[in-house]
């Protein structure tokens, strides 16, 4: 997912469709008139979505949350957990975020040597017997980047802009904040892992018969126990959005955020944290957020995070 900058800059001249309804590529979200996004839309006379560059991109209001996860949600291995501290977090910005994941179309655009390859370089059992499947098509999100080249097609969309600084990689806190969406469950949508088929394309039964990940019995931790439409990465934007309108936040294809592994993970009950980012240095491991196809349910929660 891609940030934007520049939300009293945005050039007048740009046609934006402006009805608070509009649907975007996919389906099913039609954001409520009374919702905190056509609130903001409306009271700042700002587009609820733009188009720019080949993306569509939603707005965001600025707003508090709880990041983190109880200590009963946490998986209980070594210290994993420790970083998922609940505290309150303050956004108190307004922001665009890309609404799908960037395609391979798209990334090609910026870089036509990219391939995102197929099914055979996954590491796991069986694999030089399982079937193969592409993970290249257009439509389906641009895999295998680092974050210097996930930096650097934000920094190459600015340039095309004319305007430093206007893309970038979200904030972790920004990237919790809009995949959570209001919501304060494991997933966007509940508690229910029954319901992951809707919502992500996540490890699932289908795939664990090509991945071989465990047995039935270990369903639950190992995969969903659901059939979703896809063995791999589908196509960006082929299952149900959040509550704001953006696609695939959980499952389909791990994303970057800006910010480097913190292992002080902010967290202070005397008051909310604003605006948080953590930057180590140029060397220091970077987060990436959501989980993908290959991921089990608690990789795909909103509050995990890997490095």
């Amino acid at each position: 997912l891609v940030w934007i900058k520049g939300l009293t800059d945005l050039p007048h001249a740009f046609e934006v469709e402006r009805a608070l309804h509009r649907t975007l590529r996919g389906a099913w979200w039609n954001p409520p008139l009374d919702g905190p996004q056509a609130r903001y839309a409306v009271e700042h006379d700002l587009p609820l979505v733009i188009e720019e560059q080949g993306l569509t991109f939603v707005l965001l209001p600025p707003g508090e949350y709880l990041m983190g996860s109880p200590p009963e949600e946490r998986p209980q291995i070594g210290n994993k957990g420790v970083d998922e501290a609940l505290h309150a977090v303050v956004i108190s910005e307004a922001f665009y975020l890309s609404a799908h994941e960037v395609t391979n179309a798209r990334y090609r655009a910026f870089d036509p040597a990219h391939q995102s390859g197929d099914s055979s370089k996954i590491r796991g059992p069986n694999r030089d017997e399982r079937k193969v499947l592409t993970l290249d098509d257009d439509d389906q999100p641009a895999l295998g980047m680092s974050w210097d080249e996930a930096r650097r097609f934000c920094e190459h969309l600015s340039e095309q802009a004319s305007h430093p600084g206007r893309y970038r990689l979200p904030t972790e806190a920004q990237w919790e904040y809009a995949c959570r969406a209001g919501t304060r469950a494991r997933w966007f949508w509940g508690e229910d892992p029954a319901d992951a088929f809707r919502h992500a394309n996540a490890a699932d039964r289908n795939a664990n018969v090509i991945f071989k990940w465990g047995r039935e019995v270990d369903a639950g931790e190992r995969f969903f126990e659901v059939s979703d439409p896809h063995e791999v990465a589908g196509g960006v934007g082929s299952y149900r959005p959040n509550p704001w309108g953006l696609y695939d936040t959980i499952g389909n294809a791990a994303e970057w955020v800006r910010d480097s592994y913190d292992a002080t993970y902010p967290s202070d009950p005397t008051g909310p944290v604003y605006d948080p980012y953590a930057d180590e240095g140029p060397k220091s491991p970077r987060v990436y957020r959501g989980g993908s196809f290959l991921d089990p349910p608690g990789r795909c929660r909103a509050s995990e995070g890997s490095v």
